[in-house]
């Protein structure tokens, strides 16, 4: 019966179960703090825990010959997010601020809220 219903739905794998847990959070937002693992997993760390456990397990599937198509593959998308965000980051640091619409670019320090908070 479940299953029918997750069938109907376009991505229904993975949207029911998302907006089922979007709305139970939304409605009783501290529901995972119950404190151990199930606390663990459902934090920012436990996140990023089962993040590298997922990343570990792909890489023991990985064969050793299939190393080459991998590196290729994942240094052109490496090489290419590092050249548009240097572009930008060029064309933002030689256009004229007001071009942008906003000012620029100013530590926390030179902030004047940030000064005014800490006198």
């Amino acid at each position: 019966m479940i299953m029918k219903f997750l069938k109907k739905v376009p991505a229904g794998m993975m949207v029911v179960p998302l907006l089922l847990g979007s709305i139970i959070t939304t409605i009783f937002p501290n529901i995972w703090q119950i404190g151990g693992l199930t606390q663990a997993v459902f934090s920012s760390a436990g996140t990023n825990t089962l993040l590298g456990a997922q990343l570990f397990c792909m890489g023991t599937a990985l064969q050793v010959g299939d190393m080459g198509k991998v590196l290729k593959r994942g240094g052109v998308l490496l090489i290419s997010k590092f050249i548009i965000g240097a572009g930008l980051g060029w064309a933002r640091s030689s256009a004229p601020p007001a071009s942008w619409g906003f000012p620029p670019w100013r530590s926390s320090a030179q902030s004047p809220t940030a000064t005014a908070a800490y006198i």
